[in-house]
Protein backbone atom coordinates (compact mmCIF):
# COMPACT_ATOMS: atom_id res chain seq x y z
CA UNK A 1 0.00 0.00 0.00
CA UNK A 2 1.63 3.43 -0.91
CA UNK A 3 0.79 6.65 0.89
CA UNK A 4 1.01 10.06 -1.07
CA UNK A 5 1.55 12.92 1.54
CA UNK A 6 -0.36 16.37 0.37
CA UNK A 7 0.87 19.37 2.07
CA UNK A 8 -0.10 22.93 2.10
CA UNK A 9 1.31 26.08 3.52
CA UNK A 10 4.88 25.41 3.41
CA UNK A 11 4.86 22.37 5.54
CA UNK A 12 7.25 19.67 4.92
CA UNK A 13 6.01 16.68 3.10
CA UNK A 14 5.12 13.56 5.82
CA UNK A 15 7.96 11.84 5.09
CA UNK A 16 10.43 14.74 6.52
CA UNK A 17 8.61 15.76 9.37
CA UNK A 18 9.77 14.43 13.13
CA UNK A 19 6.65 12.25 14.15
CA UNK A 20 6.83 11.93 18.21
CA UNK A 21 3.98 9.76 19.59
CA UNK A 22 1.64 11.02 21.95
CA UNK A 23 0.55 8.93 24.96
CA UNK A 24 -2.70 10.88 26.58
CA UNK A 25 -1.60 11.39 30.11
CA UNK A 26 -2.94 9.01 33.16
CA UNK A 27 -5.05 11.46 35.62
CA UNK A 28 -1.88 10.55 38.24
CA UNK A 29 0.42 12.01 35.86
CA UNK A 30 3.47 13.78 38.04
CA UNK A 31 5.35 17.02 37.18
CA UNK A 32 8.50 16.41 38.08
CA UNK A 33 10.97 19.16 39.92
CA UNK A 34 14.11 20.34 39.10
CA UNK A 35 17.06 22.67 40.67
CA UNK A 36 17.74 25.55 38.54
CA UNK A 37 21.32 25.10 39.41
CA UNK A 38 21.72 21.91 39.21
CA UNK A 39 19.52 21.03 35.80
CA UNK A 40 20.30 20.73 32.01
CA UNK A 41 18.43 22.53 29.39
CA UNK A 42 18.24 18.80 27.93
CA UNK A 43 16.58 17.12 30.97
CA UNK A 44 14.21 19.93 30.83
CA UNK A 45 13.23 19.39 27.24
CA UNK A 46 13.06 15.71 27.65
CA UNK A 47 10.84 16.13 31.04
CA UNK A 48 8.45 18.69 29.14
CA UNK A 49 8.30 16.13 26.31
CA UNK A 50 7.12 13.39 28.95
CA UNK A 51 5.32 14.87 31.06
CA UNK A 52 3.51 17.61 29.56
CA UNK A 53 5.68 20.41 31.89
CA UNK A 54 8.15 21.20 34.61
CA UNK A 55 9.08 23.08 38.06
CA UNK A 56 12.50 24.45 38.31
CA UNK A 57 12.76 25.61 41.54
CA UNK A 58 15.55 28.97 42.23
CA UNK A 59 14.72 30.24 38.88
CA UNK A 60 14.44 33.24 39.79
CA UNK A 61 16.16 35.08 42.94
CA UNK A 62 14.09 37.14 45.14
CA UNK A 63 14.87 40.25 43.91
CA UNK A 64 13.79 39.35 40.53
CA UNK A 65 10.78 37.94 42.05
CA UNK A 66 9.75 41.66 43.82
CA UNK A 67 10.51 43.12 40.75
CA UNK A 68 8.40 41.25 38.94
CA UNK A 69 5.56 41.86 41.72
CA UNK A 70 6.44 45.59 41.56
CA UNK A 71 6.17 45.73 37.82
CA UNK A 72 3.32 43.66 36.96
CA UNK A 73 0.89 44.82 40.15
CA UNK A 74 -0.51 48.05 38.79
CA UNK A 75 -1.99 45.84 35.78
CA UNK A 76 -3.36 43.29 37.45
CA UNK A 77 -4.82 45.83 40.04
CA UNK A 78 -6.21 47.90 37.12
CA UNK A 79 -8.59 44.29 36.50
CA UNK A 80 -11.77 44.73 37.06
CA UNK A 81 -12.36 41.04 37.13
CA UNK A 82 -15.16 41.07 34.88
CA UNK A 83 -14.41 37.84 32.69
CA UNK A 84 -13.63 35.70 35.75
CA UNK A 85 -14.51 36.02 39.78
CA UNK A 86 -13.28 39.46 41.54
CA UNK A 87 -10.49 36.87 42.98
CA UNK A 88 -8.91 36.47 39.95
CA UNK A 89 -6.83 38.91 38.03
CA UNK A 90 -6.20 39.13 34.30
CA UNK A 91 -3.62 41.12 32.30
CA UNK A 92 -2.11 40.76 29.25
CA UNK A 93 1.47 41.73 27.38
CA UNK A 94 3.34 41.69 30.94
CA UNK A 95 6.51 40.89 28.87
CA UNK A 96 6.66 44.13 26.89
CA UNK A 97 5.89 45.48 30.00
CA UNK A 98 7.99 44.53 32.82
CA UNK A 99 12.23 44.36 32.24
CA UNK A 100 12.77 42.82 35.03
CA UNK A 101 11.24 39.54 32.92
CA UNK A 102 12.94 40.09 29.70
CA UNK A 103 16.12 40.59 31.23
CA UNK A 104 15.74 37.96 34.14
CA UNK A 105 13.73 35.48 32.59
CA UNK A 106 13.22 35.37 29.06
CA UNK A 107 17.20 35.73 28.82
CA UNK A 108 18.03 33.12 31.41
CA UNK A 109 20.17 30.96 29.79
CA UNK A 110 18.96 27.98 30.63
CA UNK A 111 15.24 29.06 29.77
CA UNK A 112 16.55 29.80 26.44
CA UNK A 113 17.64 26.86 25.64
CA UNK A 114 14.21 25.47 26.48
CA UNK A 115 12.64 27.61 24.96
CA UNK A 116 14.85 27.84 21.68
CA UNK A 117 14.45 23.89 21.36
CA UNK A 118 11.09 24.01 20.74
CA UNK A 119 10.71 27.46 18.64
CA UNK A 120 13.12 25.77 16.13
CA UNK A 121 12.31 22.10 15.99
CA UNK A 122 9.39 21.35 13.60
CA UNK A 123 6.86 18.81 15.56
CA UNK A 124 4.04 17.08 14.35
CA UNK A 125 2.48 15.22 17.29
CA UNK A 126 0.08 12.09 16.12
CA UNK A 127 -1.88 10.95 19.33
CA UNK A 128 -2.20 7.11 19.98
Amino acid sequence: MSVTAVTTGGLPALDERKIIPVQPMEQSAKICEYNASSTSASGLVAAIRRDGGVIVRNFASASTLAGLEKEHQPYLDADEGEFFSKDIRMAQGLAGRSPTFCNHLLSNLLWRKVYETFLTEQIYMQLL
